[in-house]
């Protein structure tokens, strides 16, 4: 196909059959026709490769790249650099779409950036993300802080890749693409803060169009020490980045720093009660310990556990941290075994 309005871009690594073909099914449906649908099949072991050539062989608009494993960021890499649409979206394989995505989504007027809204599904309920905006709002060049603070704000819903259309054009004018060596963790808000650091259009659409869905057994949901390090890592160079912009004020520089601090509160939480006290990490308690006391060092962790608001965490969240600060880590542990 020449010229498709909408390359959707889909990482395939290792993804159980039924999620990667209810994904594939779910874009193949759009009722804009005009798209293409790379697979990037990332050096998968399993069946995931021949699922996507599958697909390939029934649907002309579809692409397969197979390569060697380079992880979630080089697969969304190698998508944008081979992709042919005036608009990309991502998609991971083990979610899925409404069929009026593109239709919803796609600008009469060229935008950077156009931003829809995301469901999160999991086995027995859904939940639909909150937003600040209201249908219709526009962006430009004015609003790139104040964007670049919602990606920061853990209740700002916006910080993830997918939901998403962004034009092509745009990213590779402003050499926007996702940092390989960040391959796992929060790799998507690291994106996002460069996507919006140079946004001159956009707009939000007030329509659900994305559907995340939660698997128990997906990389995310796993405690992994190498993906703490590697989320970790994403907060480190946003840090790096609002260090060294110079196009931030002092006054701007301070303020994204702090929203920063504030955004870094939420992960501690979560690396202490979904990753490392999570009953599914089966190391030794005094081991999982001595994780966290190691964590909780960390120069940007540490600066943030100081200097982070919170007058706007929920009151389970602020327990936690409170824990974590007296050092009753039997209970959090305790805690974690509970919500296991």
């Amino acid at each position: 196909m020449m010229n498709p309005k909408v390359s959707f871009i889909v990482p395939v690594y290792n993804v159980p059959a039924i999620f990667l073909n209810t994904c594939i099914t779910s874009i193949l449906k759009q009722t804009e026709s005009s798209i293409e649908v790379l697979l990037i099949d990332d050096g998968s072991t399993d069946g995931s490769g021949s699922i996507c050539d599958t697909f390939a062989k029934k649907d002309n608009r579809v692409k397969v790249i197979h390569q060697p494993n380079k992880g979630l960021s080089g697969a969304r890499n190698t998508g944008v650099k081979n992709a042919s649409g005036e608009y990309i979206t991502f998609v991971d394989g083990d979610d899925w779409v409404e069929a009026d995505l593109i239709s919803s989504l796609l600008p009469k007027q060229p935008e950077d950036i156009v931003i829809g809204k995301i469901v999160k599904n999991y086995p027995n309920k859904e939940k639909y993300y909150r937003y600040s905006m209201v249908d219709g709002q526009k962006f430009n060049k004015n609003d790139q802080i104040d964007l670049q603070k919602q990606i920061l704000n853990f209740n700002g819903n916006i910080s993830a890749v997918y939901g998403k259309l962004i034009n092509r054009e745009y990213l590779f004018k402003n050499n926007i693409f996702h940092n390989e060596d960040l391959s796992q963790g929060a790799e998507g808000i690291e994106f996002n803060f460069r996507l919006f650091q140079s946004i001159s259009t956009g707009i939000f659409i007030d329509r659900y169009v994305y559907h995340y869905v939660y698997n128990a057994e997906s990389i995310t949901t796993t405690p992994s020490q190498k993906n703490m390090i590697l989320a970790l890592r994403c907060f480190e160079k946003i840090q790096e980045n609002i260090e060294s912009n110079l196009k931030y004020s002092e006054a701007v520089r301070k303020l994204l720093l702090q929203s920063l601090n504030n955004r870094i509160l939420y992960f501690i939480v979560t690396t202490a009660m979904s990753s490392i006290f999570n009953p599914k990490n089966g190391i030794p308690y005094t081991d999982k310990k001595n994780q966290l006391i190691k964590f909780m060092k960390n120069k940007t962790i540490n600066m943030s556990f100081k200097n982070g608001d919170r007058s706007e965490i929920g009151i389970q969240r602020k327990i936690i941290l409170l824990l974590i600060k007296f050092r009753l880590f039997s209970i959090i542990n305790l805690l974690g075994k509970i919500k296991k």
